[in-house]
C-alpha cells in the first residue's frame, strides 16, 4: 500500500474513532441502554402477572416455597443487580436505575421458581401444596 493510501486510511481511521467517543455518540448509547431497560422492565412485569395468577391458585405455603427458591437464586447469582449487561459491555447503574434493576431481577427470579414449580407439576412432581390452576393454561397464564 502507497504511503498516501496508509496515510488517508489512517485519517479515516482517527475520524472514525473521534465520531465514537463523542457526546453525541455517548448520549445515543445511553438512550439505547435505557431503552433496553424498559423492555426488560415490560417482560418482568408480564411475567410477574403470570406468577401472581399461579400464586393465586395456591395457598400461602406456596408462597413460603417460591421465596425460599428466589433466596436461593439471588446467593447463586453472580452480580447484585446493578449491574446490567447490553450489546458485549456491562454497565454499573445508579440511583433509580439500579431499584429498577433490582425489581426486575427478583420478579424474574419469582417467574423462574414459578416455572420450576409448573415443570415439576407437570411431570407429576408434588412440591409442598402446589397445584396447577383449573382455570387457566399453566404454561402461558391464558384462560381455559
Amino acid at each position: 500500500m502507497p504511503p498516501v493510501a496508509k496515510a488517508k486510511k489512517k485519517l479515516q481511521r482517527r475520524g472514525e474513532i473521534e465520531e465514537l467517543m463523542s457526546p453525541r455518540a455517548a448520549r445515543k448509547a445511553e438512550r439505547k441502554l435505557r431503552d433496553f431497560i424498559m423492555e426488560l422492565d415490560e417482560r418482568s412485569e408480564e411475567r410477574e402477572s403470570y406468577v401472581q395468577t399461579i400464586l393465586k391458585a395456591n395457598d400461602e405455603s406456596v408462597l413460603e416455597t417460591v421465596a425460599l427458591i428466589v433466596e436461593q437464586l439471588e446467593k447463586m447469582s453472580p452480580t447484585q443487580g446493578d449491574l446490567v449487561t447490553f450489546e458485549g459491555q456491562s454497565y454499573r447503574l445508579v440511583g433509580g436505575e439500579a431499584e429498577l434493576a433490582q425489581r426486575i431481577r427478583i420478579r424474574n427470579f419469582r417467574y423462574i421458581a414459578i416455572r420450576v414449580l409448573v415443570a415439576c407439576a407437570e411431570w407429576d412432581i408434588k412440591v409442598g401444596d402446589f397445584t396447577l390452576p383449573r382455570s387457566n393454561c399453566a404454561r402461558c397464564g391464558k384462560k381455559v
